[in-house]
């Protein structure tokens, strides 16, 4: 048994501190990390990209996210070896405008990061918010904590409140995953998984109104776990919509839930939307998620991936109705590579839709249709330097529509579309 100093106590008497229903703002707590330089943007030639700080460090688990203005925001991990050692964000005011000098976002803590696990990040209303887990400050290597860190845009800088610590377990068989978040007619709500260690699953939210109090989703979703990270989409005229992977008596399905910000954040009942007799297993754990985007008429659409076959490939549904009814699952694109992965869905202005997937052999693949009734236009989306993207994420505002991936050499390309 390890021996207890004081500092020990002091620090799990704060965790603690924070099981009730609301949450703590931590103080400055710091933890050993490896010093970095000063941030700077590099000099990517025609490109937007961005650069480890340190000769041993990479940038990874990335998202973005645009303003009511069009200006693109960026967030990702700098990591050293295997260690997430900081958070950071920048901004490209405009199409084709260069990133404003990064700023290191004042975590708690660094985030748990890995292939299904990495800071969430929203913006509007002149806000910022992200969302990610923590170890807690144990030594534990799991996520005991959750927390939100919330900022405001002043003369196009963000500045941020202390870290909320919104749930913590101190128990060793329970963890925290996956958690997103979402800005709703500028209210900031979570999203995210208290989990058994590989047996649980139990979908959580919490909204700032309510001093983002931890609750269940819903009493109706399956508890069986999972493995996949879910997605949660401020929709339109007043709804907030989360679309998840469930585990249904042992076989994986995609379903939605929806709630409305006039209400107290119960979500209503999920509908399955997939019948993809996928069979659950602890050997496979899917890094991916179903993802859902909407349309400007109100018509929802969720992608997700799932077998074919021999092989894993892109589903599409769609809802008319709220997401209270969904078409029959369809193959979203003909057959490429020899597997696919990651999916996106984001819907553009005038009907269009964009998705994309990851190919298992390397390379992202982008489908646009002028319409859900028309077929898609493929090409490939590729960095600036010509070289393949992964771990693609895709945001849009306005006229604006960019996306984010790693490149081959190991940066962040930021790409106008």
């Amino acid at each position: 048994m390890f021996p207890v100093t004081l500092a020990d106590m002091w620090i799990v008497l704060l965790l603690l501190s924070g099981c009730g229903d609301s949450p703590v703002i931590l103080g400055e707590i710091s933890t050993p990390t490896s010093p970095l330089p000063d941030p700077s943007v590099p000099d990517c030639g025609d490109g937007i990209c961005v650069l480890p700080l340190d000769p041993e460090g990479r940038v990874r688990y990335h998202d973005v996210a645009i303003d009511e203005d069009g200006a693109a925001w960026i967030s990702w991990v700098e990591a050293v070896g295997l260690d997430a050692e900081s958070v950071w964000i920048a901004r490209s005011a405009s199409p084709g405008a260069p990133l404003d000098p990064p700023i290191q976002v004042p975590t708690i803590e660094p985030p748990i990061v890995g292939t299904s696990e990495k800071p969430s990040l929203a913006v509007g209303g002149g806000r910022v918010a992200f969302a990610y887990t923590g170890r807690g400050l144990l030594r534990h290597g799991d996520a005991h904590s959750v927390y939100v860190q919330l900022g405001t845009i002043d003369d196009d800088v963000p500045s941020f409140e202390p870290a909320r610590l919104v749930e913590h377990s101190s128990e060793g068989r329970w963890v925290m995953e996956q958690a997103r978040v979402a800005i709703a007619d500028g209210e900031v709500w979570l999203l995210y998984k208290r989990q058994i260690y590989g047996v649980r699953d139990i979908a959580t939210s919490a909204r700032e109104r309510d001093d983002f109090t931890p609750v269940e989703v819903s009493e109706a979703l399956s508890q069986r776990h999972d493995c996949s990270p879910p997605d949660l989409q401020a929709g339109l005229d007043g709804m907030v919509f989360a679309s998840l992977r469930s585990n249904l008596s042992g076989w994986l399905e995609t379903v939605v839930l929806s709630t409305e910000l006039s209400g107290d954040g119960s979500y209503g009942p999920p509908i399955q939307v997939s019948d993809d007799r996928w069979r659950y297993s602890d050997a496979v754990c899917p890094d991916d998620g179903p993802r859902l985007a909407q349309l400007a008429d109100g018509t929802l659409a969720t992608l997700w991936v799932a077998p074919s076959g021999d092989t894993w490939r892109g589903f599409l549904s769609t809802s008319s109705d709220g997401g209270a009814s969904w078409s029959l699952p369809a193959l979203d694109h003909e057959e490429i590579g020899l597997g696919e992965r990651w999916p996106t869905i984001t819907a553009l202005e005038g009907g269009r839709l964009l998705t994309t997937v990851e190919l298992l052999e390397g390379g992202t693949r982008r489908f646009t249709r002028d319409s859900l009734a028309d077929p898609p236009r493929a090409d490939w989306l590729q960095a600036p330097d010509g070289g393949d993207l992964s771990g693609v994420e895709i945001a849009t505002r306005g006229t604006r529509t960019v996306a984010l991936g790693q490149g081959d050499a190991g940066q962040l390309w930021l790409i106008d579309l």
